[in-house]
């Protein structure tokens, strides 16, 4: 693979691989959760997914790309740009599905509405009353790019802990 002329490196190239299959997969997940009546952003289903392409991806460069070594500072940018092209990708897909179906926004918005509503006393001993009553406010003018970039973000701070663990648990240094 080249970009501009020149070979794009290895570190960069299997963590996008796995990162855009990954992304892809994340959306059609959403996508399921959501037509089966589920809650789509749950994190634990993220957390999982990220989980097993970082995983793979950090494998993948260690066993076949760079000898049987790994070292911290490798992991840490492969799974950073495997975790960072899957939350685009998926917040991109997600962004696009968006444009084209009115019930997702509209049932986004009424499903947290309720478990806002449901769980109002809980809410606001953890963050406030006028955290809840802003939040409740601005619920209604959410739009399909807050979804979007919310997903992103949130699948950044996911990410960013699992590739830190999972390139600790994969770090292997040559020996000398």
């Amino acid at each position: 693979m080249k970009m501009n002329g020149k070979k794009v490196p290895v570190l960069v190239k299997v963590p996008v691989k796995y990162g855009l299959f990954g992304g892809v997969l994340a959306a059609i997940l959403l996508a399921t959760l959501f037509y089966i009546g589920r809650y789509p952003f749950v994190p634990v289903e993220r957390t999982i997914l990220f989980a097993i392409f970082i995983f793979f991806s950090l494998k993948e460069l260690r066993d076949y790309n760079y000898g049987g070594s790994l070292y911290f500072w490798q992991g840490l940018i492969g799974g950073v740009i495997c975790y960072m092209t899957m939350a685009i990708t998926a917040g991109f897909l997600l962004w696009v599905w968006g444009q084209f179906s009115d019930s997702y926004l509209t049932h986004y918005v009424s499903a947290m509405t309720e478990q806002m509503t449901a769980g109002r006393e809980e809410l606001e001993k953890q963050v406030g009353k006028e955290a809840v009553e802003l939040q409740l406010e601005k619920l209604p003018s959410t739009t399909i790019f807050d979804l979007a970039f919310d997903y992103v973000l949130k699948s950044m701070f996911i990410g960013i802990f699992l590739t830190i663990i999972i390139s600790v648990i994969l770090r292997r240094q040559p020996k000398t």
